[in-house]
């Protein structure tokens, strides 16, 4: 249950053993006091592993009064923040030092081709499995694929992918890895590589997988019960996606009729090429995105989308030794994504249009990095080396600006958030089927240290129903109904950070910006 049943699919027992002693190195237990006090680091570790897991589980009391939960929100505010920064430092050297620990044994090879397997099949299932399995709700309001079944055979076949390659690359140039925003003591892909001083490159498998080979004929009997398993506990998001593919349907029809009468204003547009993109795909949604683009030239999301249509529509690009021109949708949609990226650097007409004119530089960033995939696709050295020049030069930019918006000390430039009903329908639908939720307002909040960049607040207000997710839960869902048509961020009420005295005036500033409630519940 720890390592997980795809895991064991994906690797042969030798991989499989060599990532599983790295692991658990950094857990080992010293022989006495003596030894734990020489060298602290594993407990270390074992404490912010076992902490970590404690305050992702726990939960407010909802039935005691208030300073029942004094000490735990005191540690959870103060403490715990301060250990965890301190005690990551210590958990990246004693990655570093497990992994030079396998080396040391012989096991380098087999843990070089655990790290690259494993790279190219969590984008597999990230990219194509599980969105594929999932495409299922818009058949079915109950779910019937058998993910596990199906990935006993597709999981080995996901190595010779033809987007394995990119993937790989995409997995080497990454940053360390993080888990809900927060840095998980493990190095970057590429340095742990490093330390194992093996080829970049993938050997044939030799043998069964690990599962095959530690449960025998066993196999099956757990595949069809952990399938079992999982259609019941995604029986009810299952559901939820099956009413929302159909609201999504319904919400296209409206859309064509009510543009049919009257030009629908920006947002419905975009809301319509967007849903057109999850409905029927991308190559459908492109005549209503080119269209939106004509009827708003100066609007950077409508040619950020464009231009990711004409390039998910023509799919993965073939790299330049094969193909040296790229094809015509290709190229169109690259020319949109660079004139957001080369706004501010270009100095002919249309360049001092797009700096003077777009309504939104905050879309340059995403359009930076939808080429750079583009580029890694094609293999394009040069092209790559320049946009990343000026990728880092825009995330400085990002960096700074989030900054300014994310500092809530003082007075906050609150409005409410200017969406077409439409835009916010799905948002709403969510959080009138979410019990927790009791009343909910959306600002866009600006600060003149961000001139152009807006980021919206979605502010939540739990209510009284004991079905209660942790008080530092992510609403993920809800922020996702907002990105990536607006950079968003969900704040929680009953989160710690905004539970003290600290927070009162700003917590009253939402409740008293007029028009910002979207959402109340029994109203």
């Amino acid at each position: 249950l720890v390592l997980g049943l795809p895991l064991m699919m994906s690797l042969t027992p030798g991989p499989l053993a060599a990532l599983l002693a790295v692991e658990l190195a950094p857990l080992r237990r010293a022989p006495d006091w003596r030894s734990a006090w020489r060298e602290p680091a594993p407990w270390l570790e074992r404490q912010r592993r076992l902490w970590a897991g404690l305050v992702a589980a726990w939960r407010p009391a909802r039935l005691l009064p208030q300073w029942a939960d004094a000490f735990i929100t005191l540690f959870l505010r103060h403490i715990w923040p301060r250990f965890e920064a301190r005690a990551l430092v210590v958990a990246r050297e004693e990655a570093l030092a497990a992994d030079r620990l396998a080396c040391s044994v012989g096991r380098g090879p087999a843990l070089a081709q655990a790290l690259l397997r494993t790279a190219i099949q969590q984008h597999f299932l990230d990219e194509v499995f599980w969105p594929r399995r999932w495409d299922g709700t818009q058949q079915s309001a109950v779910p019937d694929a058998l993910p596990l079944r199906e990935l006993k055979v597709l999981i080995a076949a996901s190595l010779r992918h033809p987007q394995a390659k990119a993937w790989l690359q995409e997995s080497l140039h990454a940053a360390p890895s993080r888990v809900d925003g927060r840095p998980d003591g493990r190095a970057a892909l590429r340095d742990r590589l490093a330390l194992t001083g093996e080829p970049l490159a993938i050997t044939a498998a030799v043998g069964p997988n690990a599962a095959e080979a530690l449960l025998g004929a066993g196999l099956d009997g757990w595949i069809d019960a952990l399938d079992r398993l999982w259609q019941q506990r995604v029986a009810p998001d299952w559901a939820d996606r099956h009413h929302d593919h159909r609201q999504r349907e319904r919400l296209l029809t409206e859309l064509a009729e009510a543009d049919a009468e009257k030009p629908l204003p920006l947002d419905d547009h975009l809301l319509w090429a967007r849903t057109t993109h999850e409905v029927l795909g991308a190559a459908a949604a492109l005549p209503v995105a080119r269209e939106a683009l004509a009827r708003h030239t100066t609007s950077a999301a409508a040619r950020h989308l464009l231009g990711s249509l004409l390039l998910d529509a023509q799919g993965p690009l073939a790299p330049r030794g094969r193909e040296l021109d790229l094809p015509e949708a290709a190229a169109e949609g690259t020319g949109l994504l660079a004139a957001l990226v080369h706004a501010d650097e270009r100095s002919d007409r249309f360049g001092r249009m797009v700096r003077q004119e777009l309504e939104d530089p905050s879309w340059s960033l995403p359009a930076a990095r939808r080429l750079e995939r583009a580029w890694m696709q094609r293999e394009d050295l040069d092209a790559l080396r320049a946009l990343r020049s000026r990728l880092n030069e825009l995330e400085r930019e990002a960096d700074q600006a989030m900054g300014a918006l994310l500092n809530f000390d003082g007075g906050q430039a609150l409005t409410p958030a200017r969406l077409s009903g439409r835009a916010l329908r799905p948002l709403l639908g969510r959080l009138r089927r979410e019990p927790a939720v009791g009343r909910a307002w959306l600002f866009a909040k600006t600060d003149t240290r961000a001139r152009g960049w807006v980021l919206h607040l979605l502010v939540i207000e739990r209510s009284n129903s004991l079905d209660q997710p942790g008080p530092r839960h992510e609403w993920a869902e809800l922020r996702a109904m907002l990105d990536p048509p607006h950079p968003c961020r969900v704040i929680d009420l009953s989160h710690p950070d905004w539970t003290g005295p600290k927070r009162m005036d700003i917590v009253q500033q939402f409740m008293d910006t007029s028009g910002g409630r979207i959402h109340a519940r029994g109203r």
